[in-house]
């Protein structure tokens, strides 16, 4: 995994600093601090006092994706940085100039996210009034038809009680980790057995992971020892805060208040893109904490209830086991 600070195929000396700034966000262009850093020591203190010097910085993105929307992202990344030192020396820089190499110097193969690529490159030239070569094009495998398998993230709810056994049906909206746009509705039936203290419905977050076909989650079972959760259970603290996303705390409010929950959960699948953004980071992020084996060379399916969010009351040890019905 790349740093976020790299060496770039350019020569960096003091006074003709430059560098790789790695691991910008996936479809984003946000500076991470580390890149804040490294440009504030290396490149506003020349620009500031140096009168001949010329600036490149070149936008990258990774394969994945289309290639135009990449080309547009590897502008964004580059007008970042730049506008990052037009902030730090509080004046306009004719002399740094930006440009998008997309994806066009970026290997691996069409689905290599890899934060080496989602990057950009920054060469200050002292003296230099013209655009040096820009960096070569690295050799890519080729293009091979290979499914990747990938994983989804996303909120439903989980209705009926529990005593000393019973069943229970979960239903919930999907996202992939990777892309925004697809999307999924799923829909699973739980049989419990163990003492419990109550019923209704609670809200859960759902990771599903393992398969490249969405079809392939059909018929897949799942199963384990649980705390029941309205008022605890195996989240970290940074899953805690997908219950903070305000489309997942209005599904909590219809659940207590016995809305219809059907209509409340096509709400809270509405995340906006950044609300999609930030929880995708966080589940990639969270990923061994979690339990999930992204290497998995089948269908899984983990289901967590959301810490105080569900309208029930069940504070109970109890085995489950659950099979997917529909997911498409």
């Amino acid at each position: 995994m790349a740093g976020d600070i790299e060496k770039s195929h350019w020569p960096s000396t003091p006074d003709e600093p430059s560098a790789r700034l790695c691991n910008f966000p996936t479809g984003g262009s946000a500076l991470r601090q580390a890149h804040r850093d490294w440009l504030t020591r290396n490149i506003v203190p020349i620009v500031r006092g140096q009168s001949s010097y010329l600036v490149e910085i070149g936008g990258l993105a990774s394969r994945l994706g289309a290639a135009a929307l990449n080309e547009r992202l590897g502008q964004a990344r580059a007008d970042a940085a730049k506008e990052f030192i037009e902030q730090q020396v509080q004046m306009s820089l004719p002399y740094v100039l930006t440009a998008s190499y997309g994806e066009s110097v970026s290997g691996g193969g069409v689905s290599d996210n890899d934060g080496y690529y989602r990057a950009v490159l920054v060469k200050l030239h002292k003296g230099v009034v013209t655009l040096p070569d820009p960096p070569p094009v690295v050799k890519r495998p080729p293009t091979m038809p290979k499914a990747v398998p990938k994983m989804y993230f996303g909120v439903g709810a989980k209705f009926g009680g529990i005593l000393i056994g019973g069943t229970q049906t979960m239903e919930g909206y999907l996202f992939s980790v990777d892309d925004y746009k697809d999307q999924v509705h799923a829909e699973a039936r739980i049989w419990t057995l163990g003492p419990g203290l109550g019923g209704g419905a609670n809200v859960v977050f759902i990771m599903a992971y393992g398969s490249p076909h969405k079809h392939e989650f059909v018929g897949t079972k799942f199963d384990g020892w649980d705390f029941a959760v309205s008022l605890g259970g195996r989240w970290g603290d940074a899953v805690k805060g997908v219950s903070k996303i305000p489309a997942i705390a209005k599904l909590a409010r219809v659940i207590k208040q016995g809305g219809k929950i059907e209509q409340a959960l096509k709400g809270a699948a509405k995340l906006s893109p950044s609300e999609w953004e930030k929880v995708a980071e966080l589940v990639k992020s969270s990923r061994e904490a979690l339990g999930v084996d992204s290497n998995a060379a089948k269908p899984q399916l983990n289901v967590f209830d959301i810490p105080l969010a569900g309208a029930a009351l069940e504070v109970s040890l109890y085995k489950w086991w659950g099979t997917v019905t529909t997911f498409d």
